[in-house]
């Protein structure tokens, strides 16, 4: 097992372990609770965890600085496939919001989905132009 792959791992195990913890936690106080202290518990855990994890399967792996093709076809592909998750989940909450007229942040979060694949669209553009 290559080294960016333990680390995904890693860090794939604390974010279900936390984000499970997350969600029983919001499942039990309801969608709209003021969630501001458990959601910054749960950010400091996603960063010690994932430090500690990661270091330790980078530390430990056999492969540590190897990066081949197979590794950037994989992470391309991931890429692709999280992008599309993000913008079906980010329009999923847009409609939401929109229902219960919360117009700041259908305004907000619809102003940062066109800010980001705009910058998306002019890094492809730019890395066309340098034969990235």
């Amino acid at each position: 097992m290559v080294a960016r792959e333990r680390v995904t791992m890693a860090v794939v195990v604390v974010l279900a372990a936390v984000g499970g913890w997350f969600a029983t936690v919001v499942a039990g106080e309801g969608l709209s609770a003021d969630t501001g202290g458990t959601l910054l518990t749960a950010v400091i855990a996603i960063t010690v965890l994932t430090s500690i994890l990661a270091g330790i399967a980078a530390a430990t792996s056999s492969h540590a600085g190897r990066v081949d093709e197979r590794d950037h076809r994989i992470a391309a592909r991931s890429q692709m496939v999280r992008g599309f998750f993000y913008l079906a989940l980010c329009f999923g909450v847009l409609g939401l919001l929109l229902g219960e007229g919360q117009w700041a942040f259908v305004n907000g979060i619809f102003l940062a989905i066109l800010a980001i694949e705009t910058i998306s669209g002019l890094i492809m553009l730019a890395l066309y132009r340098l034969n990235a």
